[in-house]
C-alpha cells in the first residue's frame, strides 16, 4: 500500500497519483488534514514489535489502515489529524482540549516515526525547517548565500539595499475570506520613515541577478530551471509574484558540477529527501543560494522543461528506480 499525506489543492500531489495509477494497480491511501482519524489501536509488544491500525473519516467513508500493510510513504503536506468525542466549551474544557492536542501530538508523531521506516519520500519535520538554520548550513556546505541579519531596530539596518522576507513558509488566511502571502519584498528607502522598533524581522542585502534558479532536489537528484524575471519589474525581485499575462521565460539549466556537489552535501546535512531551491546567478556568473522549501511546488520547473517529476516520484514510490 502507499500512503501519501497531502492537502486537498493541491495539484502535484493530483498528478503524481495519475501517474501511479497509470503504472500500478498497488493500493493508494491519501489523506488530507479534512479526513479525521477516530479510532486507533497499536500494540508494542516486550520484543519491542509493533502493529496497529488506525480508522479513518475519509469524505464521510470509514477506512482502516493497518500500519503493516503500508509499504510507501510519501509526505507531500498536512498532517494526522484526531477528532475527539467531547465538545468542549467552557475556559476550563478548552484547557482540557488543549491539553489533549498535546497528548495526540505525541501519538501522531509515534506514527509518523513508522512510516519513516518505511520506502518513504518526505518527513513532516520538513514543514518545522528553519531558515536561518538553512542559511548557515548552506554556507558550510560552501554554497553563497546573501549578507543577512535579524533585527527590530531601523538602527542595525545596514545602508546598502535590503529586501526583507518572512522566516515562515507560506502565508495565512484570515477568517478564510483572503489570505496573506509571504513573497520577497524591496526595503524602500529611506528607512527612517519605519517604525524605529518592530517585531523580529528578516533582511538581506538585495542581490543583482542575472536570472533566478528554481532547483528540485529529489534523492540525490538535480534538475534546473533559469527563471528570467529580472527584466520585468512585477517580478525582479519575487519571481513568485507572477505575471499572468507576461508569464516569464522558463529554460531547462545546467548546473555546474561543483554547485551540484554542495548542494547534495547540504540536502543530506538537513536530511532532506526532496525540495525546492531558490538561488540567483549574478551578473558576474556567482552562485547564491536564497533558501529551500522541503514542500514548495516544482510543476514550474517539470513543465516548462519537461522533467517529468511527478512520474519520479511515482516510480520511486512504486520501486520502480532505486
Amino acid at each position: 500500500m502507499i500512503f501519501i499525506n497531502s492537502i486537498i489543492n493541491d495539484p502535484s500531489t493530483n498528478e503524481v497519483i495519475d501517474w501511479i495509477k497509470s503504472y500500478s494497480d498497488m493500493n493508494l491511501i491519501r489523506l488530507n488534514p479534512e479526513d479525521i482519524a477516530i479510532e486507533l489501536s497499536i500494540y508494542i509488544d516486550d520484543c519491542g514489535r509493533i502493529t496497529g491500525q488506525v480508522t479513518f473519516l475519509v469524505r464521510g467513508q470509514r477506512i482502516i489502515i493497518s500500519l503493516e500493510q503500508i509499504t510507501r510513504y510519501w509526505y507531500r503536506r498536512g498532517s494526522i489529524n484526531f477528532k475527539s468525542p467531547e465538545q468542549f466549551n467552557n475556559a476550563m474544557e478548552l484547557e482540557l482540549q488543549d491539553y489533549l492536542d498535546k497528548e495526540w501530538k505525541v501519538v501522531s508523531h509515534f506514527v509518523f516515526n513508522r512510516l519513516q521506516e518505511k520506502r518513504k519520500l518526505g518527513n513532516i519535520k520538513d514543514n518545522q525547517i528553519n531558515k536561518l538554520e538553512v542559511l548557515v548550513k548552506a554556507s558550510a556546505a560552501g554554497l553563497a548565500v546573501p549578507e543577512t541579519i535579524l533585527t527590530t531596530s531601523t538602527e542595525s539596518l545596514p545602508d546598502f539595499p535590503l529586501i526583507t522576507k518572512c522566516f515562515y513558509h507560506g502565508g495565512f488566511s484570515i477568517k478564510k475570506q483572503f489570505s496573506v502571502g509571504s513573497l520577497t519584498q524591496a526595503v524602500s528607502r529611506p528607512v527612517s520613515s519605519m517604525h524605529s522598533t518592530f517585531f523580529p524581522s528578516l533582511f538581506q542585502s538585495h542581490v543583482k541577478k542575472k536570472y533566478e534558479l528554481r532547483i528540485f532536489y529529489l534523492k540525490g537528484d538535480v534538475y534546473s530551471a533559469a527563471i528570467f524575471s529580472q527584466r520585468n519589474g512585477k517580478t525582479s525581485v519575487d519571481f513568485r509574484n507572477y505575471d499572468r499575462e507576461k508569464p516569464n521565460r522558463v529554460v531547462p539549466y545546467k548546473l555546474p558540477l561543483s554547485v551540484i556537489d554542495k548542494i547534495r552535501i547540504l540536502m543530506e546535512n538537513l536530511q532532506l529527501d526532496s525540495g525546492s531551491i531558490d538561488m540567483i546567478v549574478t551578473p558576474h556568473n556567482e552562485y547564491i543560494f536564497l533558501e529551500v522549501n522541503p514542500v514548495g511546488q516544482f510543476k514550474q520547473v517539470s513543465v516548462p522543461c519537461n522533467y517529468y517529476l511527478e512520474e519520479k516520484i511515482a516510480n520511486y514510490l512504486l520501486g520502480n528506480v532505486a
